[in-house]
């Protein structure tokens, strides 16, 4: 749609009505063509053309699917465990390892530890929708000199978590690159002071702060009910391995001779062992 509009415009302006129609024609035909050059490259949105790349934190993994994973994973450790062991472990114990192994540990940022530091950067902003008319038709790369300003904010919990998008979030979510256990943030400006360098690195802690909260909200009840499932699961288990025959146990292939309570002795002992020479014995 804006596209039809940009060429119906071209259109009704490419009439001579006035004196400065070819300067706004030229103009136009300006913006029309880097915006047919940007779109071809992928770039759908003037926001897009102003950032030369886009690590979104918290938008690449649904949040149930990662519950449903965990639970499967945790039914599956407990129906593989080794027999011996699931059978002869405190019942306690095995509950507290398989749900503390599988519960979803949201990461905490660490605040008063972040490091903040600044370079001198250059950057590429021929995709600034808002310098576009100031350099004109030109198409190469267009450097400009500025400052990086590059936080890293420490934290504990698990690094994944940076990728889940919680069932309440933002559309506009952070920015960020997680590296082991540390959070980085880069910001970039030609022309930044400090106040504006000081509510960005502010809205942005604020920003991650939300959605890891509502991570922590979605992923309460998972957390409370993992014990309660393991135990489950871990008694289900337990019966049906102690309803299955195991391997080494002695079993009847048929009921074995019963003698008469007053056949005791030396007597029944011998009758005994005469029978289990013959060949009626317990298989194994």
């Amino acid at each position: 749609m804006v596209i039809d509009a940009l060429k119906a415009a071209r259109r009704v302006l490419a009439r001579p009505f006035a004196l400065h129609t070819e300067t706004i024609a030229n103009c136009l035909s300006n913006m029309w063509r880097h915006w047919h050059r940007y779109l071809h490259k992928g770039f759908y949105s003037a926001l897009e053309l102003n950032m030369p790349s886009r690590n979104y934190l918290f938008s690449q993994i649904d949040a149930d699917s990662v519950q449903q994973k965990q639970r499967q994973q945790m039914q599956a450790e407990i129906a593989n465990f080794e027999s011996n062991r699931l059978l002869n472990s405190n019942a306690a114990d095995l509950v507290e390892y398989f749900s503390e192994k599988n519960k979803i540990e949201v990461p905490e940022l660490l605040e008063e530890e972040m490091v903040i530091d600044q370079k001198d950067a250059q950057r590429d902003v021929s995709g600034d929708p808002q310098r576009r008319f100031y350099y004109g038709n030109y198409d190469g790369p267009i450097m400009a000199n500025g400052v990086e300003i590059s936080m890293d904010v420490p934290f504990f919990g698990d690094p994944q978590m940076f990728s889940v998008r919680p069932n309440t979030y933002s559309n506009n979510p952070p920015q960020g690159v997680v590296r082991g256990n540390t959070l980085i943030f880069s910001y970039w400006g030609d022309s930044l002071n400090p106040e504006q360098l000081q509510n960005s690195i502010r809205d942005w802690l604020n920003n991650v702060q939300q959605h890891l909260q509502w991570q922590r909200d979605r992923f309460r009840g998972l957390n409370e009910a993992l014990p309660r499932e393991a135990r489950e699961a871990i008694e289900k288990r337990r019966s049906q391995l102690l309803a299955e025959p195991r391997c080494g146990t002695r079993h009847p292939a048929k009921a074995p001779t019963r003698y008469p309570d007053d056949v005791c002795g030396t007597e029944g002992e011998a009758k005994a062992r005469a029978k289990t020479a013959s060949g009626d014995s317990w298989d194994i």
